[in-house]
């Protein structure tokens, strides 16, 4: 790209978004306008300068506005009446990324405090992240491995990969996504994909018959983002991987191939609702919503457990999930490039043209990638077995309630908490109590006569003493 691709330097002035073919001829003739001014000195020249120059800045003004508004998708209105009022707009994200634009507030990491030490410098503040980022891994414990029933599931099919159906990717690239670590252009992937399908099928094909993963795919770049709490603490901060494109190319191939495996012999458990196609918070919000209004309209409370788990993604214990990939039928080259990619991974964290050292990536799901979310629901997809209660799932939120009638309901129920607690302990995950909650549904006033929160509470607190 460095060598064969021509470069341009612009101007600053010519790269704002409202400042159109039109406008920059006129900017331009004013630059004409003033030399000569400048060269005459006579009120005639600098008088036809200032009068053009303020026609200028009305264009620019006019021109900005109609940017704002553009940004603003109008709706067609029902009425008259309601014409003229701002339900017609809809605010797109283009407003509201232009909005942050002018915000003069500080964006990335701030000053950070480790072991009582104020690191403020780049550098500094991204060996911190690092580190804890690297702190929540899990060690994996083979000495008390399950054992896992095979499932009696047809094995994935073998994976062709095309040209055209290569073309077809590269073309819908987003050109102004960030770069991966190998500085490959979105945007050169986009533009040449005619000529560069060619080069990537025999990539491809030869990575995954070799069941080996070329070493850029393989680094990711992680971006910390902010969550919630005190800014100053590493902890209260999110690992995003930017990886390689080419790479989240090869994954999407392999993520629709193993969909599509999974769609047919109905694999993916019905109550999870994230990262799921025609599935989303709304969809499960509709059918817990509609189970609770049932149960009061028959007058039956409901008691719901929200639990949550603590750093899903990053513990996923990598051997642990490729046992339960092969469970599903995903094995053969699929399975053994799964595996590299996984468990042959390395991080860094950069941060303000900083970059911390490399670290091993001993487990979890990457955040940021295509097969992360699949992999992940795919590894909780056996929480709900044997589970007696209503469950509902959206990526690592879990949802348990059951409707209350007698106190053989609230035993029920306890039971299925602790089969889930049980799970968590045999799969090496955690919920984190302190964003785990309790919560009892009824129509009736006062303290419900039949409920499990008190046992629950004693129950939750005495299964997690060691977590917590």
């Amino acid at each position: 790209m460095d060598l064969h691709i021509p470069s341009k330097n612009l101007t600053s002035r010519f790269n704002l978004p409202w400042v159109n073919q039109h406008i920059k001829k006129m900017i331009r003739k004013k630059e004409r306008l003033y030399k000569v001014a400048k060269k005459y000195q006579t009120k005639e020249h600098w008088d036809k300068f200032k009068q053009y120059g303020k026609a200028v800045e009305t264009e620019l003004d006019i021109s900005h506005k109609k940017y704002i508004f553009d940004m603003l998708e109008v709706r067609p209105s029902t009425s008259e009446a309601s014409a003229n009022t701002q339900d017609q707009y809809r605010i797109g994200k283009k407003y509201w990324k232009y909005i942050k634009s002018k915000k003069r507030e500080t964006v990335g990491v701030s000053t950070l405090k480790v072991n009582g030490e104020t690191l403020d410098n780049s550098k500094g503040k991204a060996e911190a992240l690092n580190a804890q980022f690297q702190s929540v891994f899990t060690i994996e414990d083979f000495q008390s491995f399950p054992k896992i029933t095979e499932n009696e599931i047809s094995k994935i099919p073998n994976l062709h990969i095309s040209t055209e159906g290569l073309i077809k990717l590269l073309k819908g690239v987003n050109p102004s996504k960030a770069n991966g670590p190998d500085n490959i252009s979105c945007r050169i992937l986009k533009e040449c994909a005619e000529s560069i399908s060619p080069y990537l099928q025999l990539i491809f094909t030869k990575t995954l018959k070799d069941q080996s993963v070329p070493q850029d795919w393989l680094i990711a770049n992680v971006i910390a983002l902010f969550k919630k709490g005190d800014k100053s603490q590493p902890v209260n901060y999110r690992p995003v991987s930017l990886t390689s494109v080419p790479c989240k190319i090869m994954e999407h191939i392999i993520f629709k191939h193993i969909m599509n495996h999974l769609d047919k012999h109905n694999i993916l458990v019905d109550f999870q609702h994230g990262f799921r196609s025609k599935r989303s918070c709304e969809s499960q919000l509709v059918i817990t919503a509609e189970d609770i209004t049932r149960n009061l309209d028959n007058n039956q409370q409901v008691d719901m457990l929200i639990l949550d788990f603590s750093k899903a993604f990053d513990t996923v214990p990598h051997q642990r999930l490729l046992k339960k990939l092969a469970s599903y039928g995903i094995d053969g080259n699929i399975l053994a490039w799964l595996e590299a990619w996984l468990t042959q991974r390395e991080q860094q964290v950069t941060l303000e043209g900083e970059r911390s050292s490399t670290a091993k990536v001993t487990s979890g799901v990457p955040q940021g990638t295509v097969l992360g979310p699949l992999l992940f629901l795919l590894y909780i997809n056996d929480i709900g077995n044997d589970i007696t209660s209503k469950i509902r799932l959206f990526a690592d939120d879990s949802l348990l309630y059951l409707a209350i009638s007698s106190k053989d309901d609230c035993k029920h129920l306890q039971e299925d908490l602790d089969k889930m607690v049980k799970w968590t302990k045999i799969w090496q995950m955690i919920f984190n109590p302190s964003k785990c909650y309790v919560l009892t549904i009824t129509k009736k006033k006062g303290k419900p006569s039949t409920s499990t929160i008190t046992s629950m509470v004693i129950s939750w607190n005495q299964s997690h003493q060691t977590h917590t």
